[in-house]
């Protein structure tokens, strides 16, 4: 959980690491060792207090996306939408403090490839950050509050989120059909990726000086294109 999230933050930073080691940590952005079904199965019932089969129709045992602290399934609802599921990692949330503590041990032993200091910065900055992403019920707000803003955007596309189906740690929200953002660009013309790129860049001047709120998360694991070219945000729990 926390030193996943530490090597996201790391590899979104040009100016820390070589070329090299910033691309072997661009991996943790999106693909993270899943748990297995059984323990998936077990946080859904004991969060709803019910079987998983009161709540889906279909269940996808293969996840589609693991994270830091979670893991994301595609399922359908009994009345047949389809939905994306994030699931969080059991214990997470409790062994923040004793994960961080390691990974400053380590980053202390790297000290020539990262500057103590900003070394700290960023693991306070992890803790902070899985605090608040660690309630999943927070995050559906984000999603509510950021789906209404965007509402009539032709460019921008939040999935809607789905409060019936969510807890602390189980966030049901709309699945939306998209190639992850980097994976799009090669094979995108550069007028295209410059288009792309400005409505990405307006996404977050728009949020900052209209709404003084924005998307606090924005490595490229966080964002996919649609068939049209249209930018799906994913991933609303650390909003500043």
């Amino acid at each position: 959980g926390a030193a996943m999230k530490v090597g996201q933050l790391i590899s979104t930073d040009p100016d820390l690491l070589s070329k090299e080691l910033a691309s072997a940590l661009t991996g943790l952005q999106r693909n993270a060792p899943p748990m297995d079904y059984q323990s998936l199965v077990t946080q859904i019932e004991e969060a709803f207090d019910r079987p998983i089969t009161d709540i889906f129709k279909y269940f996808d045992p293969d996840p589609i996306g693991s994270a830091s602290i979670g893991q994301v399934h595609r399922a359908t609802l009994h009345n047949g939408r389809e939905v994306a599921v994030k699931v969080q990692y059991p214990g997470v949330a409790d062994c923040i403090d004793s994960d961080l503590k390691n990974v400053r041990t380590l980053l202390s032993i790297g000290k020539n490839i990262i500057n103590p200091e900003r070394a700290d910065a960023l693991i306070e900055e992890a803790r902070q950050t899985i605090l608040s992403e660690s309630d999943y019920r927070l995050e559906c707000a984000n999603i509510q509050t950021f789906r209404k803003r965007f509402k009539d955007s032709q460019t921008i596309r939040i999935p809607r989120p789905y409060p019936k189906w969510t807890r602390k740690t189980v966030l049901t929200m709309e699945y939306m059909h998209g190639e992850p953002l980097e994976a799009s660009f090669a094979t995108m013309t550069e007028h295209d990726i410059n288009h792309v790129a400005s409505e990405l860049l307006q996404f977050y001047v728009y949020g900052f000086h209209l709404d003084f709120q924005v998307h606090g998360d924005p490595h490229p694991g966080n964002f996919l294109l649609d068939a049209e070219q249209r930018i799906i945000v994913l991933d609303f729990g650390c909003v500043k």
